[in-house]
């Protein structure tokens, strides 16, 4: 008999680990969509596995009633894990009910009647609690700087984390791992035209040399359009994207930060440790 559980507990370890294998060499699909113009910004990615049994995705249009939407799902989309669906509160009725809505306006008429008179004895009381409503306006507003203050003093403090030795470090690393995972995304694009304008000349031709260091930029299915005679920036274009990465190739990139000196004490410092 113990023989017989642990030839199924030695299957279901090797099934367990089959099952981990796939999940790493398998390839993470990417499939984006967006439009830019003067009146209507709508851009879609969608990241699914698994014949989509693992998806994700992030939507954003600016004519819609939710701007920005994004979800994971499992089970091919019937199950989502985030974000979590907040419960449903249960609904009060109000003035709904036949043969009951005239009395409640009644009511609530007298109501505010009676209101009315207690608001005409209550003139007098009304300049001390202005003055409170003011003493309490000036308490928030020395708040209010204090709570500023500290932002600021916590952005100079992480800026001067950025610019020590570990911080350029860090930075670098962080840096040459994320272009060697964008080179590993195979990302190409279709019928896509970008048209765009910096502030200033100098910032254009300083954004083409960014945009130039990466592969995709000479796809043929892209255009990019840099306008170096406007005074004014702007973005337009409209085009999609596919493309795909094996999900390995993250989980490296990943263990390779944490395994760095520099970036983990980044992150400890960011976390709010000390040095």
């Amino acid at each position: 008999m113990i023989f017989v559980i642990l030839k199924w507990v030695l299957w279901i370890l090797l099934a367990l680990l089959c099952i981990l294998i796939y999940l790493c060499l398998a390839p993470l699909r990417i499939r984006g969509k967006f439009k830019v113009t003067d009146h209507e910004k709508m851009a879609r990615l969608k990241l699914h596995s698994f014949s989509s049994f693992l998806r994700i995705q992030v939507k954003y249009q600016s004519e819609s009633e939710e701007d920005f939407s994004w979800g994971i799902y499992l089970f091919w989309g019937f199950l989502q894990i985030l974000p979590k669906k907040k419960s449903s509160k249960s609904k009060k009725v109000l003035d709904h009910e036949p043969g009951k809505g005239n009395k409640v306006s009644d009511n609530r008429t007298s109501d505010q009647n009676k209101n009315l008179n207690q608001e005409t004895k209550d003139t007098s009381s009304s300049d001390d609690r202005t003055s409170d409503q003011n003493k309490n306006l000036n308490q928030e507003t020395r708040e209010t700087a204090s709570s500023d203050h500290n932002k600021l003093a916590d952005i100079r403090s992480k800026i001067k984390t950025l610019s020590s030795a570990y911080g350029k470090n860090a930075l670098k690393e962080i840096l040459r791992q994320v272009l060697w995972l964008i080179k590993r995304f195979h990302l190409h694009f279709v019928r896509t035209k970008v048209e765009f304008s910096m502030p200033s000349p100098d910032q254009t031709g300083m954004v083409v040399g960014v945009i130039s260091q990466f592969p995709f930029s000479y796809e043929k299915g892209l255009d990019i359009y840099p306008d170096f005679s406007s005074d004014q920036g702007y973005f337009r274009g409209h085009g999609s994207l596919k493309g795909h990465i094996i999900i390995l190739d993250i989980i490296i990139v990943v263990v390779k930060l944490l395994l760095h000196k520099d970036v983990r004490r980044l992150i400890h410092s960011f976390s709010g440790g000390k040095n």
